[in-house]
């Protein structure tokens, strides 16, 4: 069961929202913070190659949802494209600029759960 959908939109930043990512999945190394967590990205019809940098992630971690938007639909309903889509409990939307502390995963899924 997904407890935490991690949303992030994106538009033309591959670079930033690779670096977003990096600190994402190195914390999913805990196999009870795999499974509990999912990152959904919404891509804004970027014309970089963010499409490209998000399915090598997809390669490692399976659930990673990636979704293209035909046009560009602006902030607002990007954002709200991102925790639509998502299938978890509790949704935390974060800036495809934004890192994750380490420990914080697992600290969040154990919270989490115990609510």
């Amino acid at each position: 069961m997904i407890i935490l959908s991690i949303c992030i939109p994106t538009y033309n930043r591959s670079e930033k929202l690779k670096q977003c990512l990096d600190h994402i999945i190195c914390q999913l190394n805990d196999e009870k913070v795999k499974n509990a967590v999912e990152i959904v990205i919404s891509d804004n019809a970027s014309s970089d190659n963010t499409t490209q940098v998000v399915k090598k992630f997809q390669e490692s971690f399976d659930n990673i949802a990636y979704f293209r938007n035909e046009k560009n639909l602006g902030i607002d309903e990007n954002i709200i494209n991102s925790v639509v889509r998502a299938n978890g409990k509790y949704c935390w939307h974060i800036g495809d600029d934004d890192f994750i502390q380490n420990g914080s995963l697992k600290f969040l899924v154990d919270f989490l759960s115990k609510k």
